[in-house]
């Protein structure tokens, strides 16, 4: 050998443990090459671990020496691991050198070379030892942070809306970001915007995520102070409490999983509902032939414009036609129907009250219940360990069983998180619902396009029908049904028998409204 290659690697958990230096190896290296008269042409210094051959420094000496393999003789590692941990990389990249007239040196080893048969089985013993030490403390490591898992403590790097405390190690909320990861699984519970739609007012407000990204957020229990424990070779996955705050209740999760999963689907805008000039299209139905309407706008040579909803089907059979601005005026009146008034707020108060205090002790007992059936599969849970500590019962069997039972512990563990959500302050929400029932239509007049889209939308889920300068519906959003029903009680009905109206409120018919 005339001219070499210096390589020395060493790992971060490496220099922490063993204290492995590479200063130290370049300088076993530099006085082995002085003692026998062999010039180092480059020096690669490499910070990073051996289990993969894909290293930085790695990569930029091979091209070196393969650029240079007429005027290079040789790589020198102190020893083999430090080339490589992996015994069928090592094998491959010296047989690969050699082939280009370049030997691999270590100074503990000698020359690697796997092709002479008295070196092959003791260098194949030394890389494979190398390889099994690479191994036993990558599974160390994995069984440790499954352990700090198993304790609540998540060890990866923290989601959106956490930071990792640099002392504890454990997550903490994020200051604004995670109000806005909270702000974001309300708005999309709601089931009136997608995801997208939700995605890009976080990121106005500092939340910067690509779709699948924020899609993946919506679905993390990290969220709800849960860890996920993956599953490892024989051992099942699991969920437990974690050590960190929870910053989106249960509740909010599991409805946002509802919407994800279809059984609430989001609200969706129509995909040609871009002009603001008409905010009904897409919630107007023909009353000739059923078709939804849509429309457009027609300019005359005075620079006027008439904007006019349709049906889709004109040029075919349809020729129904509807003045927009006209539509536009007597929705404005319809709406004022449903703007209760003080009496009514009063009484819907009382009602709510009510009915709220009703459906909670109704969740209270079925919490309960649910929590019994928890314990009751936990014990099946211990039973079954037992029984296999006893050796009562097979491999196969065991792991079948305790993953049915895993299964319906979770599904139990979600069905309660639905019952345990903290009951919600009833003045703050009644105070904003009814103060835009008092102001509907004034509210729905200076919208953005956008939300009066999306307000149509959720107080008419089952379309409109504008005909004869009246709306009819079949469905009209069950509050709005109640409030009118209120309405028509205090003026119908003598005092003792308006407490009950809110039970007799029948669901709103073809009739329209009185304008």
């Amino acid at each position: 050998m005339k001219k070499a290659i210096l390589y020395a690697r060493v790992s971060t958990d490496e220099q922490a443990e063993k204290g492995y230096s590479r200063e130290e190896q370049v300088h076993q290296i530099r006085r082995f090459c002085s003692a026998n008269n062999i010039e180092v042409v480059k020096e690669y210094l490499e910070d990073f671990s051996a289990k993969t051959i894909n290293r930085p420094e790695l990569n930029n000496l091979l091209a070196f020496a393969y650029d240079k393999k007429n005027s290079i003789d040789a790589i020198i590692v102190t020893k083999i691991d430090r080339f490589s941990r992996n015994v069928f990389d090592a094998y491959n990249l010296a047989n690969q050198l050699s082939r280009q007239n370049i030997k691999v040196y270590s100074l503990a080893e000698g020359v690697l070379d796997f092709t002479e048969t008295s070196k092959f089985l003791p260098l194949l013993i030394q890389a494979g030892a190398a390889q099994h030490d690479n191994m036993m403390r990558s599974d160390n490591t994995k069984r440790g942070m499954r352990q700090a898992m198993k304790k609540g403590k998540f060890v990866a790097k923290p989601p959106k809306g956490y930071i990792k405390n640099k002392e504890t190690g454990i997550m903490e909320a994020d200051g604004e970001i995670a109000k806005v990861v909270t702000w974001a699984f309300e708005q999309y519970s709601k089931g009136i915007y997608s995801a997208e739609e939700v995605r890009k007012d976080a990121e106005q407000r500092g939340l910067r995520l690509t779709k699948q990204s924020f899609l993946d957020m919506l679905s993390n229990q990290l969220y709800i102070g849960k860890v996920l424990v993956p599953a490892y070779k024989d051992e099942q996955e699991e969920l437990v409490e974690g050590l960190h705050e929870a910053i989106v209740d249960e509740h909010t999760f599991y409805t946002v999983q509802d919407v994800l999963k279809g059984k609430r689907k989001p609200y969706k805008q129509p995909k040609n509902a871009v002009n603001e000039a008409l905010p009904l299209r897409g919630h107007l139905i023909c009353p000739q032939c059923g078709k939804v309407l849509t429309g457009s706008i027609n300019k005359n040579g005075h620079g006027g414009s008439f904007p006019y909803y349709h049906c889709q089907q004109q040029k075919y059979a349809c020729n129904h036609r509807v003045n927009a601005d006209n539509a536009h005026i007597v929705l404005q009146k319809y709406l004022q129907t449903f703007q209760p008034s003080e009496e009514v707020i009063e009484l819907f108060k009382h009602v709510l009250a009510d009915v709220f205090n009703t459906k909670d002790g109704d969740r209270l007992g079925r919490r309960r219940l649910v929590e019994v059936k928890i314990e009751e599969v936990r014990g099946r849970i211990n039973n079954m360990d037992d029984k296999f500590a006893d050796g009562n019962i097979s491999d196969e069997n065991y792991s079948r069983i305790i993953k049915r039972l895993k299964d319906e512990e979770n599904e139990l563990i979600m069905q309660h998180a639905t019952f345990t959500k903290v009951s919600p302050d009833l003045n703050k929400y009644v105070s904003y619902s009814t103060g835009l029932l008092q102001n509907l239509s004034e509210y729905y007049t200076t919208a953005t396009f956008s939300t009066k889209h999306k307000l149509i939308g959720v107080i008419f889920p089952e379309k409109l029908t504008f005909s004869k300068n009246e709306y009819y519906t079949t469905k009209t959003n069950e509050v709005f049904s109640l409030i009118c029903s209120l309405d028509k009680g205090l003026q119908q009905k003598s005092p003792a028998k308006i407490a009950r109206l809110y039970s007799e409120a029948p669901p709103a018919g073809l009739e329209p409204a009185t304008l």
